[in-house]
């Protein structure tokens, strides 16, 4: 039985014949044979049809002797290891010529893929290898192949038909699938005029949108876009990748970094990626690996991408323009002080050109130069040179000392009232010879680094006016060599540690204005201490006795604390004080006798306390006393004769007590008296007329006492009186015309008394009671 060829085994025999045709004619093969085989011929009307009821036979070889073979070689230069030769099952009627009466365009048509696909199988015969002529056979003439498919082309569908058979692909999957997945390659590598795979009667004339002018133009357009797009993007791909380290499935290592990256790896977790914003990976640790063995600061701070340290030192790795070797002994200090300049700044990585108070380095590039550097926005009033290739010793506040040979140190660092925000770094230790360190009247915030206590030679801390929280560091107490420590007006809280009343070198402290409890230090320590200001806090417990051992101390100021007890009599040493301030307080008992031994005193207040004390009579010897407040206590008694020595006297503050009696006409000695303040106690009398001596008088107070009489004329003589208070006594008559004129042609704004009464008359009192 003959077998029946399946409508998908047919079509892939005719697509296979007609790629090994195609390569024939265009001498693209080493050689085709042609093995004309046996077929079925075409139905025609002098052809019997066979029954359909009648089965064909399974399959029939072609009989021998009706095979012939031709053979044509391609090319006399063909090399030896050509590929064999291949076989086509070929129509006999191809080598005959067309039917006759038939145009070169009919010819074409009838032979074109079209025409040989719709054929069926006919006998075979046996061609001829030469013409009539005896030539060799010319197989362009004589089988007019169909010259629009090349088979050898990848765009053409019937390429891909072939190829995907040869992969082994079932050939039941041909057609509109096949045609739809290689539509891509089609509108990208050509295809056939008509858009499909086969020819349409024009097969000869079908051509790639490749060859058109238009189609040239557009591969141009799309060459041009491209590499314009690739030009774009250069750029950006090269910096984008010290700052997408985070990105590790899209990005790839800096080859010139390996090392460094390798090492990256090996970091715990919680460590910081480097090119996070680093360029330079093997400077950054080289600089890291030194400044950690100096103990400049803490590893957790290098990772940390947000401290002020990490910045510095990825300014010295990248941006600083003085490139320091690591063996350079200015890379510490130029390491601590740009550590202060990133704390007390926002340091934000952009691209730009421009930055302020500082230099930027530029990257050049092969395709392009670009300005990436860490601009920072100071809030300093002045940072003159800072974050430049200048040498520190050029920078603002800042003051060097030659340690020998070509090496220079930083002794001062100065930037007092500069507008300073942000808080003390401290990496400022590695300034190891510094001497004074002045950061005060800026509004710095955070603690006092405790590391600063490693600064040995330091002698001047000041840190005054700020915002500073967090308690005083106990090793401050180790400075050996400190003269003035300055922490007043901050936000500290806690104790005072006892290493502060240890410093025998101090000579200042300066603790007031802040939040500081517990019972004052022993300051038995402080023995060349001059000045002591710990007012204005919330000390509580007594005064130590050990402040009389101080005989040195000029000044000593307690005020506004919660202390409580009586005035130890120890603290009148014959030493050098000059100012004693225990105003508002909780003392109370009485005010001792030892103000004889107390002669340097300038300054004595002790106003708003408890004391229920008489006026001592030995303040009358401290004939250099200027000022004196004893007001609000429970002082009684009378004022004492003994006061009128007082001649420097310059502010007497005595009001809201219980003293009884007169004023002493003593008190018009004392001349150098500005402010007189007596109201609100119990004096009785008149009031003398020799305080119209008292010329410099600006204030006297005189209301709510037991004053009686007319007011004297010589009061007329204060001629700077700005204030008088007569107000809620017993006076009587009416106010001089001598104090009225004052109130015209002087200074005086303020006069009170009780006019509103009938016991005196006063048109030019400002307020009458």
């Amino acid at each position: 039985m003959k077998r029946t060829l399946s409508k998908g085994d047919k079509r892939k025999n005719r697509f296979e014949q007609m790629e090994q045709m195609e390569a024939a004619a265009r001498g693209t093969a080493p050689a085709l044979t042609l093995d004309v085989g046996e077929t079925n011929p075409p139905p025609d009307a002098t052809t019997p049809q066979p029954d359909a009821t009648t089965p064909e036979p399974e399959s029939l070889p072609p009989p021998a002797a009706t095979t012939s073979t031709i053979t044509s070689r391609s090319n006399s230069r063909s090399r030896s290891n050509s590929p064999p030769p291949t076989t086509a099952f070929v129509p006999p009627t191809l080598a005959a010529t067309p039917p006759p009466g038939t145009t070169s365009f009919e010819q074409s048509e009838l032979l074109s893929g079209d025409y040989l696909s719709s054929m069926t199988a006919i006998p075979t015969r046996t061609l001829s290898p030469t013409n009539s002529g005896g030539n060799f056979f010319s197989q362009r003439e004589k089988y007019q192949v169909d010259q629009s498919v090349n088979l050898m082309d990848a765009s053409s569908q019937r390429y891909h038909f072939n190829e995907y058979n040869r992969r082994g692909s079932s050939h039941n999957n041909i057609g509109s699938d096949k045609r739809t997945s290689n539509a891509f390659v089609d509108i990208f590598l050509g295809s056939s005029a008509n858009g499909s795979g086969n020819s349409k009667g024009r097969g000869s004339n079908n051509t790639s949108w490749r060859s058109t002018i238009g189609g040239k133009l557009l591969i141009v357009l799309f060459f041009l876009a491209f590499m314009g797009l690739f030009t774009l993007s250069v750029p950006f791909l090269l910096t984008s990748t010290s700052t997408q380290s985070n990105d590790n499935d899209d990005d790839k290592p800096d080859t010139g970094h390996k090392e460094a990256q390798d090492q990256a790896e090996m970091q715990p977790a919680g460590t910081i990626d480097h090119d996070t914003s680093v360029q330079d990976l093997v400077r950054f640790d080289h600089l890291k690996s030194m400044v950690l063995g100096q103990k400049a600061t803490t590893a957790n701070r290098l990772q940390d991408s947000s401290s002020s340290a990490f910045h510095a030192l990825r300014w010295l790795t990248d941006d600083d323009p003085a490139k320091l070797t690591p063996a350079d002994p200015q890379l510490l200090p130029r390491f601590a002080l740009a550590s202060l300049f990133y704390a007390t700044n926002d340091a934000t990585k952009h691209r730009s050109t421009v930055s302020t108070g500082r230099q930027i380095q530029e990257e050049d590039t092969t395709t392009a130069t670009t300005t990436t550097a860490y601009s920072t926005t100071t809030r300093w009033k002045r940072a003159d040179r800072w974050m430049t290739e200048s040498s520190v010793c050029d920078w603002y506040g800042i003051d060097c000392e030659s340690g020998g040979g070509q090496e220079t140190h930083v002794v001062h660092l100065n930037v007092t009232r500069n507008q300073i925000q942000g808080a003390i770094p401290i990496e400022l230790q590695s300034l190891t010879h510094l001497v004074v360190l002045d950061l005060s009247f800026n509004e710095l915030s955070g603690t006092i680094p405790s590391q600063l206590a490693l600064l040995t030679p330091l002698k001047y801390l000041l840190l005054q006016h700020n915002e500073l929280t967090g308690r005083i560091p106990a090793s401050l107490g180790n400075l050996p060599d400190i003269y003035e420590l300055y922490l007043a007006f901050n936000k500290l809280q806690g104790r005072v540690p006892r290493s502060i009343g240890k410093l025998s070198s101090l000579r200042a402290l300066l603790l007031e204005q802040n939040q500081l409890e517990g019972h004052l230090p022993d300051l038995s320590g402080l023995k060349d201490t001059i000045h002591i200001h710990l007012n204005n806090n919330q000390f509580s417990g007594s005064i130590p006795l050990s402040v009389g051992e101080l005989s040195m101390l000029h000044d000593l100021k307690l005020d506004n604390n919660q202390i409580t007890g009586h005035i130890p009599t120890e603290m009148a040493s014959d030493g050098k004080l000059r100012l004693l301030y225990l105003a508002n307080n909780l003392l109370s008992g009485t005010i001792p006798e030892m103000f004889d031994r107390m002669d340097t005193l300038t300054d004595l207040q002790l106003h708003g306390n408890k004391l229920k004390s008489t006026l001592p009579t030995t303040i009358g010897l401290v004939t250099g006393l200027r000022r004196l407040t004893l007001e609000g206590n429970v002082i009684t008694g009378k004022l004492p004769t003994e006061w009128g020595q007082l001649t420097e006297l310059e502010a007497l503050e005595l009001h809201h007590n219980e003293l009884r009696g007169e004023i002493p006409s003593e008190f018009g000695k004392m001349t150098s008296l500005r402010n007189l303040g007596l109201g609100h106690n119990f004096l009785q009398h008149e009031i003398p007329s020799n305080l119209g001596s008292l010329t410099r008088l600006k204030s006297l107070d005189l209301q709510r006492n037991a004053f009686k009489g007319a007011v004297p004329t010589q009061l007329g003589k204060l001629k700077k009186l700005e204030r008088l208070d007569l107000s809620d006594t017993i006076l009587t008559g009416t106010m001089p015309s001598e104090i009225c004129d004052l109130t015209e042609n002087e200074g005086l704004t303020l006069l009170e008394c009780d006019c509103q009464s009938d016991d005196i008359v006063c048109s030019c009192c400002t307020k009458c009671h």
